[in-house]
């Protein structure tokens, strides 16, 4: 049986929107997502049918024996497996804890919930070794990367917190090459990939860009390209803040700017 990684079993004890999707019948498509309550105990996640053991999700779970659920802005592969015994008066002690001021806590430690109580473990996956790429005169990346332009419009990333976690679970399934830019914001998706890495930046090799017009005070895009020598090197100094790194894997131009010679 698998565990659970610790911050991603913090972060799930921490919210209350996990829901829950077993797998239908084919074992291949899932049920609809149903929102559900779940307490983690000993380092594992529980949770239970409201309605007992006649609750359509955990017949389903019974059956498939897995499926996924979506929490705290991560979506997991996982397996279910009922579970009865001592551990409930735990799981009721965790349920009295987390849910004390709901008038739905009586019918959740009744007896009939607690016959339909649910062990949930992430699924193991099998994940085939990413090939890599040599770019340029070396610089070796994963044969399958990720742009992060599309995450956020201006300066609105209202799913910031799911995309920063998609990020991550990229560079669990083996991507290590990324790539953004000042203008994406501009600055807002610089600084979403920089708090996304942060603390495994060894493993990633980042892609930025700068020619535009930015105003390096405001953030504002003033229009046209910019690329002069004291345009570049500001845009490259707060870029590597943003990025909370004190190096760039690969920087390059993102539109030539006409007036100012590629020598210089």
């Amino acid at each position: 049986m698998t565990t659970w990684p610790r911050d991603e079993l913090e972060r799930i004890a921490a919210t209350d929107d996990l829901h829950i999707a077993p797998f239908r019948e084919d074992g291949k498509t899932y049920g609809t997502p149903t929102w559900i309550w779940s307490v983690v105990v000993d380092g594992t996640l529980y949770m239970r049918g409201y309605n007992g053991q006649n609750s359509r999700w955990y017949q389903a779970t019974i059956r498939q024996r897995a499926g996924r659920i979506t929490a705290a802005g991560m979506t997991k592969e996982v397996m279910f497996e009922p579970v009865n015994g001592a551990i409930n008066d735990w799981i009721d002690d965790a349920y009295r804890c987390k849910y004390s001021t709901s008038p739905y806590l009586a019918p959740m430690i009744s007896d009939r919930a607690r016959a339909a109580t649910v062990r949930v473990t992430p699924k193991e996956l099998k994940i085939v070794a990413m090939q890599k790429r040599r770019l340029g005169q070396g610089l070796e990346v994963s044969a399958l990367s990720l742009g992060c332009m599309g995450y956020g419009k201006a300066r609105d990333i209202p799913d910031r917190q799911q995309m920063i976690a998609l990020l991550r679970e990229a560079v669990d399934l083996g991507m290590d090459f990324f790539d953004t830019a000042e203008v994406y914001g501009p600055w807002t998706n610089e600084e979403m990939v920089g708090e996304a890495f942060a603390g495994v930046r060894g493993k990633v090799k980042i892609a930025t860009k700068f020619g535009w017009g930015i105003d390096q005070a405001m953030g504002e895009h003033r229009g046209g390209v910019n690329s002069t020598p004291a345009q570049i090197r500001s845009a490259v100094e707060v870029s590597l803040r943003r990025l909370r790194t004190d190096y760039i894997d690969l920087l390059y131009q993102h539109r030539v700017d006409p007036d100012v010679p590629m020598e210089d």
